[in-house]
């Protein structure tokens, strides 16, 4: 293994040309629509909750590349208890793994990202903190973030400091907010706010039982969700579930929209571009699907 003969970069390192060069170039030599891009992974090592090791990561990766995945945007957590990981150590960490990839010969294109943890104090000191975070794939165009518990009242405040840093804000797995799975009008109302809303696959599949299955189904098809990613963070214990989840939106929603939650809008965010919202379904055609 390869892995001995990488040497560690100085802390700060900024992801050199020929590295974002060679992430872009795997994802630009496949066919339009034959791959996923994972818009949220917990793939870097030993930074968060996810891989804890080298090796723990490259398995990750190869089960993304299983799962039909060429693209990923990295994203470690940050804020809460995972304050230490900042832009410049998600880089060089990002940077790393994407070169031990290429040595394993793992098909697998990695940007630098970030999850943030939106407490009430970060959330009241974004603007300021706004450079220490890392936006997905790096683009400095959209921002992944959570949220403690349940969907906070100062979620006005988040989106002014993005808007007035034209950032767009991507709700990460809104299924685990009970007031929005159970709540369509709310999440329309966010969506015409301006967030983009993604939904995890282990979800979609079924991880989690029937009911937040269904109510990830009624959302999709009312054109409420922009995006699935996997969440995953270990090749084992979270695995990345996007094919069965693929499955399942295909026979709910139909081609277009699974290609546009899967594959069009993620790469789409991988590139730093709009992301499109996809069309709601009558309730005539949502109960056929059922």
């Amino acid at each position: 293994m390869a892995i001995e003969a990488i040497q560690s970069r100085s802390q700060g390192i900024e992801v050199d040309a020929a590295h974002q060069a060679c992430s872009q170039q795997q994802v630009d030599s496949l066919p339009a629509g034959d791959h996923f891009t994972d818009i949220h992974t917990h793939v870097l090592w030993g930074l968060d909750d996810g891989p804890r090791t080298v090796d723990e990561s490259i398995a990750l990766c190869r089960a993304l590349v299983e799962q039909g995945v060429s693209a990923v945007a990295a994203t470690c957590h940050q804020r809460g208890v995972f304050a230490r990981n900042e832009p410049p150590i998600i880089r060089q960490r990002a940077a790393e793994l994407q070169e031990i990839l290429l040595s394993e010969n793992v098909p697998l294109a990695i940007r630098p990202s970030a999850e943030w943890m939106i407490d009430a104090q970060t959330a009241e000191r974004l603007d300021s903190l706004l450079p220490t975070l890392l936006t997905l794939s790096d683009r400095q165009k959209h921002a992944l973030l959570e949220f403690p518990f349940q969907l906070p009242s100062y979620l006005p405040m988040v989106l002014q400091s993005l808007a007035k840093h034209g950032l767009v804000g991507v709700l990460a797995h809104i299924e685990k907010y009970h007031q929005l799975l159970a709540n369509s009008a709310r999440v329309e109302a966010l969506v015409n706010e301006g967030f983009i809303m993604q939904i995890n696959a282990d979800s979609i599949a079924g991880k989690f039982g029937p009911g937040v299955m269904n109510g990830c189904r009624r959302l999709i098809q009312r054109g409420l969700v922009h995006l699935v990613a996997s969440d995953a963070h270990s090749a084992d214990r979270r695995p990345p579930m996007l094919k069965d989840a693929y499955e399942n939106v295909l026979r709910w929603a139909g081609n277009e929209t699974a290609t546009l939650l899967f594959k069009q809008n993620p790469l789409a965010i991988f590139n730093g571009s709009e992301v499109a919202r996809p069309k709601g379904m009558g309730w005539l055609a949502r109960f056929r699907s059922r």
